[in-house]
């Protein structure tokens, strides 16, 4: 969506639309480990007019409901 989100943010959105609180533990951060990533989306709007429509909580909520849908 253009926007950063932390993990810890996410943890605690996945928790909300699950209903179960995410259980976070932190530790020491490990070479090679990227520590800001964030989708530059400034083409994909002027080019082809791309806007996003869903929230990153309404993208998990959407994802949580559907793998608890039966098969």
């Amino acid at each position: 969506c253009g926007k950063s989100t932390t993990l810890v943010q996410l943890a605690a959105l996945l928790g909300e639309v699950s209903g179960k609180p995410a259980d976070v533990s932190f530790a020491a951060a490990r070479l090679g480990d990227v520590r800001d990533s964030v989708a530059d989306i400034t083409r994909a709007r002027e080019e082809l007019g791309y806007t996003p429509k869903v929230s990153v909580r309404d993208g998990l909520a959407a994802l949580v409901d559907s793998l608890h849908r039966p098969s």
